[in-house]
C-alpha cells in the first residue's frame, strides 16, 4: 500500500480562514502557540518539520509489527488532541517522540506476532576479520534485525537523535537509571552480534556517561 506523506494527508482540517503561515519566520514555539489556538495549518507545519525524525523513531519502536507511516499518522492525531496541554516553552521533539513511542506500543499490542518471525535475519559474514569496518547503515541494520524493541528505540534516541538519558526516559516511561542500563545491555548485545557476523573482532564497546 502506498502511503501519502503527512503533508499530503488531510486528517486534520484547518479552521475557518487561517492565513498561510511562513514556516521560515516562525520557530517551533510560535507554531505551537498558534496550534494551541486552533490553527491546524500551524500544526501541519510542525509535522512536516519532524516527519522524517518521527518515522525513524516509529520504525524502531514498532519493530516490524506495524507500518511506521500508520504509527506516525496516529501519533499526529494524538498530538493534535493533546497540543493544548503542551508547554510551549519545552522542547517539542522529545514530546513528539514520547507520543510516537506510546502509539507504536499500542500498534504492537494490536498486531502481536512472534518477534523472531518478523525481524530480518542477519546475513552471514563471508569474509575474515581483516575486512572493511561496518558502515553506520550496516550497524543500524543489525540493530533493527537483532535487538528487542526497547533496546532499538533507546539506541536510536541516544545516537540517532542524541537525546540524553532523562529525555529518553520520558519517551520510554521509565527513569534515567533504567535507560542507562538498557543502553549498556544494547551496546553489549550489538557488539556480540557484530562479532558473530565477523564485522568486528576486538575493541571496546562505546561508553555513554
Amino acid at each position: 500500500m502506498t502511503h501519502a506523506t503527512l503533508a499530503e494527508q488531510r486528517t486534520i482540517s484547518p479552521p475557518h480562514g487561517n492565513a498561510i503561515i511562513d514556516a521560515i519566520e516562525l520557530d517551533d514555539r510560535g507554531l505551537v502557540v498558534r496550534a494551541q489556538a486552533g490553527d491546524a495549518h500551524a500544526f501541519g507545519l510542525l509535522l512536516r518539520r519532524y516527519e522524517r525524525r518521527l518515522l525513524a523513531v516509529a520504525r524502531r519502536a514498532a519493530g516490524g509489527e506495524a507500518e511506521p507511516e500508520d504509527v506516525v499518522q496516529d501519533a499526529a492525531l494524538k498530538a493534535w488532541t493533546a497540543i493544548g496541554r503542551f508547554d510551549p516553552d519545552r522542547p517539542l521533539a522529545p514530546w513528539l517522540f514520547t507520543v510516537t513511542v506510546r502509539v507504536a506500543r499500542t500498534h504492537r499490542g494490536r498486531h502481536r506476532r512472534r518477534r523472531l518471525l518478523l525481524l530480518r535475519a542477519p546475513q552471514p559474514a563471508n569474509r575474515d576479520a581483516t575486512g572493511p569496518a561496518p558502515t553506520e547503515d550496516s550497524i543500524w541494520s543489525v540493530v533493527d534485525a537483532c535487538l528487542p524493541p526497547q533496546q532499538r528505540i533507546a539506541l536510536w534516541l541516544r545516537y540517532g537523535e542524541r537525546l540524553d538519558a532523562p529525555a529518553i526516559a520520558a519517551a520510554l516511561d521509565t527513569n534515567a537509571t533504567a535507560v542507562r542500563a538498557v543502553l549498556a545491555r544494547a551496546r553489549r548485545s550489538l557488539r556480540r552480534h557484530l562479532e558473530q557476523q565477523g564485522a568486528i573482532d576486538d575493541g571496546r564497546e562505546p561508553h555513554d556517561a
